[in-house]
């Protein structure tokens, strides 16, 4: 029996959620993400307003005093404390730099140091949704645990082309599903004709859980076994396995967090107020050889951005990600360059490029030492830049 399909058989990965946590002391509590402060007001001390340039040190924990995020090492590493995800063992765990007022690696904490004092503690309760989100009823999909196949298709020759990137050629494997392979088995000038191998009774262990292969006549039919709380991806979307029947399963691709109140415990150790920025830029020398020559004459590295003029991401990352104050602190620690290597192809070949923008960083003789293809908002970009120094 021939067949034409569209077949899909989602397939699990690990969604790895990295979640840092730590204790701060603490003033009273207050809800709905308003700060209180330790101590008597001090003329020496003023507020963090919008747009500063805040250091800060947090620690975020849910109500029942699981870790969330901390920007305290020793705090992080403690073993005896109840937290959620897993900790990375090579993290740089130090205070963060945060616009007031803007997004920051964690939410929340950007708006919540807006009003602090530097050398003040507080702490704020955020709602779910000031921090990681509400629950979205949406976001929970239900799936077949079967999935029934022909065991022969016939595909448009288009079709294989355009899938495997080659002409289909008689006896030739390749992969339509994760499980066993499809056979080439015969060719004409608008089709190809494909037979799974698969065998009967197969399992295969997958992070999910256990899939099974059964063969019948014409027929393969895939069976999942889901495991209870499980990762599961689909889509290009991470989601947790919650729920089955024995016909069904569901996986929520909620965050894990979403829905669950906060508490933040902030320290505010620095401040740069907005108006220390004015005017300020990032240095750019648009001759790549000048750059190169100036970073041996500095000893510094070298940050070489290659664009185009058309690319919207080149735009942002030029007007918004690199004027950004937490990326101008590093402005006297590398020299800039920038090439528009869409017009000087040379360097695009030089440099393997293969999209755009794309980020070189060099060390002082010329060698790269990271690559950072695409746009970076200022935060993740002055995190990758701040690493290598």
């Amino acid at each position: 029996m021939k067949n034409r399909v569209n077949i899909l058989v989602p397939v699990a990965i690990v969604g790895a959620v990295l979640f840092f946590a730590a204790a701060v002391p603490a003033a009273e509590q207050r809800p709905a993400g308003q700060a209180s402060r330790n101590g008597a007001p001090s003329a020496e001390r003023i507020a963090v307003g919008k747009g500063d340039l805040a250091t800060v040190n947090y620690t975020m924990t849910l109500e029942d005093g699981t870790l969330v995020a901390t920007t305290d090492r020793a705090v992080a590493e403690d073993q005896g404390r109840k937290r959620i995800g897993e900790f990375p063992s090579d993290a740089d765990f130090r205070p963060e730099q945060v616009l007031a007022g803007s997004p920051a690696s964690v939410p929340g904490i950007g708006e919540a140091v807006v009003g602090m004092e530097v050398g003040r503690r507080a702490k704020v309760v955020l709602p779910p949704e000031k921090a990681f989100g509400l629950t979205d009823t949406q976001k929970r999909v239900q799936l077949p645990i079967k999935h029934t196949i022909p065991r022969i298709i016939t595909m448009p020759a288009r079709e294989y082309v355009s899938r495997f990137d080659s002409l289909p050629v008689v006896g030739k494997d390749v992969t339509l599903v994760p499980y066993f392979p499809a056979r080439v088995t015969k060719v004409d000038e608008k089709e190809a004709e494909l037979e799974f191998s698969a065998v009967d009774g197969t399992r295969f262990e997958e992070k999910f859980g256990q899939t099974v292969v059964a063969v019948k006549g014409d027929e393969i039919t895939i069976t999942l076994q889901p495991r209870m709380g499980a990762p599961f991806e689909m889509g290009g979307k991470a989601g947790t396995i919650v729920s089955g029947d024995g016909a069904t399963f569901t996986v929520d691709f909620n965050g894990p967090l979403a829905g669950k109140t906060v508490v933040a415990e902030l320290e505010v150790t620095g401040r740069a107020d907005a108006a220390s920025f004015a005017g300020v830029t990032i240095p750019w020398q648009e001759n790549y050889d000048g750059a190169l020559t100036a970073a041996r004459r500095d000893g510094k590295p070298t940050v070489l951005v290659l664009y185009a003029d058309w690319c919207q991401w080149c735009k942002r990352l030029l007007t918004e990600s690199l004027v950004d104050p937490r990326v101008l602190t590093l402005r006297d620690s590398f020299v800039w360059a920038k090439v528009n290597s869409d017009k000087e192809t040379s360097y695009k070949d030089k440099y393997g490029q293969n999209g755009f923008p794309l980020v070189i960083v060099l060390d002082r003789e010329g060698s790269v030492i990271r690559r950072i293809d695409g746009f970076r908002d200022a935060r993740a970009l002055r995190d990758e830049l701040a690493a290598i120094l």
